[in-house]
């Protein structure tokens, strides 16, 4: 537990130090994509930094609830609850990239958008035959 606050400390650090190297930066006329790509980076751990450090506090105060919430992550029903949700948002997920590039041909855009496009599509589906192949040799 210790570990975790440190190491998520130090992230939160590291992520307030890229926030403000990109807000210096900015003001030296380093290209915006720099400064933009820091800006996302910082900003993402400093985010999901604080975050994790909030839960870690939150199970500290009270240790029933975190026991509580162990349990039902490692619960059978809730795991196949939460492989469900998933196997679901993976196929709207692949259809929308279908519908993206649809939309991409009506409105003219590049071929090679289209291509990619279609490409994750195709690569989804095929990554989706081999995994049921796969369970279907060891289950």
């Amino acid at each position: 537990m210790k570990r975790k606050q440190i190491l998520f400390t130090l992230l939160l650090i590291a992520g307030l130090c890229l926030v403000g190297a990109a807000l210096v930066l900015q003001k030296h006329g380093v290209p915006d994509k720099t400064g933009g790509m820091l800006m996302g980076l910082g900003s993402g751990m400093f985010t999901a930094s604080a975050a994790t450090l909030l839960t870690l506090r939150q199970e500290r105060k009270n240790p029933a609830a975190a026991r509580q919430n162990e349990i039902s992550l490692k619960d059978e029903r809730n795991i196949a609850m939460r492989n469900r949700a998933k196997a679901l948002a993976g196929d709207v997920l692949q259809w929308a990239v279908l519908a993206a590039a649809w939309v991409a041909i009506g409105l003219g855009a590049s071929l090679w958008i289209v291509l990619l496009a279609v490409g994750v599509f195709v690569a989804k589906s095929l990554l989706e035959l081999y995994l049921l192949l796969q369970y279907q040799k060891t289950m």
